[in-house]
C-alpha cells in the first residue's frame, strides 16, 4: 500500500514509548491488553453482561499485506474523538484512571501494537455512522496516523462495512460465533483491531492460545465481564463457547474469605516512618480479602492490588512470605483507593517501590503468615497424639541412638556414593558388590527417581530381583518396555529413563521367562517456563538449602518438584545435586540453573558468604521427631500435619542439615498407636525413615555427579546398599527380643 498517511501532529517521546513497549512485545502479555481495552469499551458504553462479546482472531493471510494477523473484534466502536486519545503516551487519563475502568488506551495495548508486529497495526472502527481507519502504520514508530480515505467516512450500512473490514483478514460475518451473529442486526458500531506480522506468535503459542488467555492475570476481570471467543484459521476454538476462568475450589475448612481492613497508618520497614494509607484523608480506607485454594494454581497464587475496580498490580504470594504448605494455598486481593498511577508498574506487576507500597506489602505479608499459622495450629490439633513423659523419653532416646548409629555408619561408609577405584584425594574406592545367591527369580521390582520430569531429562532406574522367600537374588537378563516410547524410553546402557515428548506412559521390564516387573508411571511435562523458589539466595559457606523447581505449562498448570537437569556455573563456589540441594563451598557468586533438555531454563543467583561463627548446623544430617523434639534454631517442637511427607525438610531445615520424621503422618501414627514405641515394628519404621533421609542426602549433596565420573548404576547400587545396611545394622544392634534397648 502507498504510504499516503495523515500523521497526527502530536509530539511523542519516542524513546519513552519504545522503552515502555518492550515488556509488552511478547504476545502472552500483549494480547490480553487488547482484550482488556475492549472490555473497557463495553463498560464505557454501559453494555450489560451477555451483550459484551470479544473475539480474538488469528488468520494466516491478510488481504492487503499478505502477512499473518492477530485481530480483536468488539461491538462498540470509536469516534474520531475517541481515537485521538491513542496518540497520547504516558497519560494516566488515557488508561481510564479514576473512571472505574480497568484500562483504556493506556500504554499496554499501544505498546503491543508497536512492539509485537513487523507490519502496521490498524483500527477499522465504526460508530455513529462514521468509520475511521487509524493506527500505527510504521511500527516500532509510536506515532499514529489515518490511512488513506479512512478519516471520518460516512457509512450507510454498518453490516456491509463490518463485512468489508473482516474481509481484510480473510473472514466473513458467518465465521463469527452464533451468539455474535444474532446481535449483528442491532449493532451500529464495532472496532476490529488488526496487527500484521505478529512476532513470536509460534505454533506452540497458537496451539495453547486459549489456555494462555484464560490464565493470564490481566484476563481476570475481562473473563468475568465479557464473552470472549477465539478463532484460529476460520475455526472457532473451545467448541465455539466463550472462555471461562478456571474454577478455584477453596479448602474445605476455609471456604469463606478472610476480610481485613487496611489500617489508616502503616510503618515503612525501610525507614521506620509512619505512612498514611488514605493520603491523610484524601481517600477512603481499603481492605484485603484472603482466600484459599484446595489445589495451588500458579497463575492465581498472588495478591492483586485493586484501585477503583481495576487491577493496578499483582505480586506472587511467595514474594510476600516465601514458601510453605499453608501459604501455598492462600491468594487474594488488596483494594486500596490511594494506589494511584504513581505506584503502578508498567506491566502491572509488583508496585513501584515507595514508602506506601513497602509498608503495605510488609503488612499484607504479616496477615498471610498469621492466617497460615492459624491453619497450621488447627491442623495440628485435629489429631492429638498422646505422648506421656515416659513415651517422650523413650522416643528421644531412640532418636539419639539412631543418630549415633547413623554418624558411625556414615564414617565407615565415607568412600563416597558411586566412586570408582582409584581417584586419589584420600577417597576410599568403591566396595565390590556383595555376592547374591544364584536362585530362581520370582519377583522383579523396579523404581525410578520420581515420576514427573521435563522434556529430554534422565531419571535413574533401579532394579532388584527376589526369590520365593523374599530374599534378594542374582540378577538375570531383562527386556525393557515403554507403553509409548515417543513419550519416554529406557536407555539400558546408562540405566535411565529418557523423557522425550509431553504425555503419560508406563515403564516395565520382563525376564526371558516372561516374568513381568511392577509398572512405573511416567509423566513428561513440556515446561513453558520454570519457576525456582527462592529466586535468589544468600548462602553461608558450608551451609545447605534446597531450591524447589516448578514447571509451568502453557495451559497454566503448575507442576511442583519436577525433575530437571541442575548445574552450577562455578563448582568451586557452590555445588548442586540433582534434587536442587545447594551447598556453599567458597565465598563468591555463582549461577545455579535448572533446565529441560530442550533449552527451557531458569537461573538462581547464589551468593556464598562467610557463615557467622562457622554455622550452627551439624556436618552430618540430624534427624528429629516432630511433635516431640525441638530444633536448636526453634523454640518449640515442630508441628507437622498429615499432609506433610513421612520425612520432611524445608529450606531452613536444609540450611541446618536437619530432617524431620513426621509423627503426624497416617502411617507413623498408625504404627505408633497400634504397636507402641517399644515394638520392633516401630523401630524398623524409624530406621527406614532414617535410611530414606540418608538416601536423599546421598543423592542430593556432594559434587555434581555425571556419567563420566560416577555411573548412575554405581550411584543407585551404593545408595540401595547403604540404605539396606543401615536398616539391618540398627535392627541388629538395638532390637532385642522384639523390644528396643534404650539404656
Amino acid at each position: 500500500m502507498a504510504n499516503n498517511y495523515e500523521w497526527d501532529k502530536y509530539e511523542v517521546d519516542e524513546a519513552f514509548a519504545k522503552l515502555a513497549a518492550r515488556e509488552f512485545a511478547d504476545p502472552k502479555n500483549g494480547v490480553p491488553e487488547w482484550v482488556k481495552n475492549s472490555n473497557d469499551a463495553y463498560i464505557r458504553a454501559d453494555k450489560s453482561k451477555g451483550q459484551r462479546p470479544i473475539t480474538m482472531i488469528y488468520s494466516p493471510n491478510s488481504k492487503d499485506y499478505g502477512t499473518p494477523v492477530i485481530a480483536c473484534l468488539d461491538l462498540v466502536g470509536m469516534t474520531i474523538d475517541d481515537l485521538s486519545i491513542l496518540k497520547r503516551w504516558g497519560d494516566p487519563t488515557a488508561a481510564g484512571a479514576g473512571t472505574g475502568i480497568a484500562g483504556g488506551h493506556g500504554n499496554g495495548g499501544k505498546s503491543y501494537s508497536i512492539a509485537g508486529f513487523s507490519g502496521p497495526t490498524i483500527y477499522y472502527t465504526l460508530k455513529d455512522s462514521f468509520a475511521n481507519v487509524y493506527g500505527f502504520p510504521e511500527p516500532p514508530r509510536p506515532v499514529t496516523a489515518w490511512l488513506p480515505n479512512g478519516k471520518n467516512v460516512k457509512i450507510e450500512n454498518s453490516l456491509e462495512y463490518l463485512e468489508s473490514a473482516l474481509s481484510q483478514i480473510g473472514l466473513m460475518p458467518s465465521d463469527l460465533p452464533d451468539e455474535i451473529q444474532k446481535q449483528l442486526p442491532n449493532v451500529h458500531g464495532f472496532t476490529l483491531l488488526v496487527g500484521h506480522g505478529p512476532k513470536d506468535f509460534t505454533g506452540k503459542f497458537l496451539a495453547n492460545w486459549t489456555n494462555i488467555l484464560q490464565n493470564h492475570k490481566e484476563m481476570f476481570i475481562p473473563l468475568q465481564n465479557c464473552e470472549i471467543y477465539v478463532i484460529s484459521n476460520r475455526r472457532l476454538l473451545n467448541n465455539g463457547k466463550p472462555l471461562t476462568l478456571e474454577s478455584i475450589l477453596p479448602m474445605e475448612k476455609y471456604k469463606d474469605p478472610l476480610i481485613i481492613k487496611v489500617p489508616s497508618e502503616l510503618t515503612d520497614p525501610e525507614s521506620g516512618k509512619t505512612v498514611s494509607t488514605i493520603s491523610d484523608g484524601s481517600f477512603s480506607s481499603g481492605e484485603i480479602a484472603l482466600r484459599t485454594m484446595e489445589k495451588r494454581i500458579h497463575q492465581f497464587h498472588r495478591i492483586d492490588y485493586i484501585q477503583k475496580d481495576r487491577i493496578v498490580g499483582t505480586r506472587p504470594v511467595r514474594d510476600f512470605v516465601g514458601q510453605s504448605y499453608w501459604t501455598d494455598h492462600i491468594y487474594g486481593s488488596c483494594t486500596l483507593p490511594s494506589l494511584t498511577e504513581e505506584y503502578v508498574g508498567n506491566l502491572r506487576g509488583p508496585l513501584v517501590d515507595r514508602p506506601l507500597t513497602r509498608a503495605l506489602n510488609n503488612w499484607i505479608g504479616d496477615q498471610i503468615i498469621a492466617w497460615a499459622h492459624e491453619m497450621e495450629k488447627a491442623a495440628a490439633k485435629e489429631r492429638l497424639i498422646e505422648v506421656t513423659e515416659d513415651k517422650r523419653r523413650r522416643i528421644i532416646q531412640q532418636m539419639e541412638n539412631l543418630n549415633k548409629l547413623k554418624d558411625r555408619l556414615l564414617e565407615e561408609m565415607a568412600g563416597g556414593i558411586g566412586e570408582e577405584d582409584g581417584g586419589g584425594g584420600g577417597k576410599k574406592s568403591r566396595r565390590p558388590p556383595v555376592a547374591l545367591p544364584d536362585l530362581p527369580v520370582s519377583v522383579v521390582r523396579i523404581a525410578s527417581e520420581g515420576e514427573v520430569a521435563g522434556r529430554l531429562v534422565e531419571m535413574p532406574l533401579t532394579i532388584n530381583f527376589y526369590g520365593d522367600d523374599g530374599q534378594e537374588v542374582r540378577p538375570v537378563a531383562v527386556t525393557w518396555y515403554s507403553k509409548d516410547s515417543v513419550i519416554a524410553r529406557v536407555n539400558v546402557s546408562r540405566g535411565v529413563i529418557v523423557t522425550e515428548h509431553e504425555g503419560n506412559t508406563k515403564i516395565w521390564c520382563e525376564t526371558n521367562d516372561s516374568l513381568k516387573s511392577n509398572i512405573i508411571p511416567v509423566r513428561v511435562v513440556d515446561c513453558e517456563e520454570i519457576e525456582l523458589v527462592p529466586d535468589k539466595l544468600d548462602l553461608g559457606i558450608g551451609r545447605r538449602t534446597k531450591i524447589r523447581a516448578f514447571g509451568n505449562t502453557a495451559s497454566g498448570e503448575e507442576v511442583p518438584d519436577i525433575r530437571l537437569f541442575w548445574q552450577s556455573s562455578d563448582k568451586d563456589i557452590v555445588i548442586v545435586g540433582q534434587h536442587g540441594i545447594v551447598t556453599g563451598i567458597a565465598e563468591g557468586t555463582a549461577e545455579v540453573s535448572a533446565m529441560e533438555g530442550d533449552g527451557t531454563k531458569q537461573i538462581v543467583v547464589v551468593k556464598v558468604i562467610p557463615s557467622p561463627g562457622g554455622g550452627r548446623g551439624p556436618q552430618k544430617p540430624q534427624f528429629l521427631m516432630s511433635e516431640i523434639q525441638t530444633a536448636w534454631y526453634e523454640t518449640e517442637p515442630r508441628r507437622l500435619s498429615t499432609d506433610v511427607p513421612l520425612v520432611y525438610q524445608n529450606a531452613v531445615d536444609a540450611t541446618n542439615n536437619v530432617w524431620w520424621i513426621n509423627l503426624k503422618s497416617p502411617m507413623a501414627n498408625y504404627i505408633y498407636e497400634k504397636h507402641g514405641e517399644t515394638s520392633e515394628v516401630w523401630i524398623v519404621y524409624l530406621a527406614e525413615r532414617f535410611a530414606d533421609g540418608l538416601a536423599e542426602a546421598a543423592l542430593t549433596s556432594g559434587p555434581e555427579r555425571g556419567s563420566e565420573l560416577s555411573p548412575v548404576s554405581n550411584v543407585l547400587y551404593d545408595v540401595a546398599m547403604k540404605r539396606k545396611e543401615f536398616v539391618g545394622r540398627f535392627i541388629e544392634e538395638y532390637c532385642k527380643e522384639g523390644q528396643i534397648a534404650i539404656d
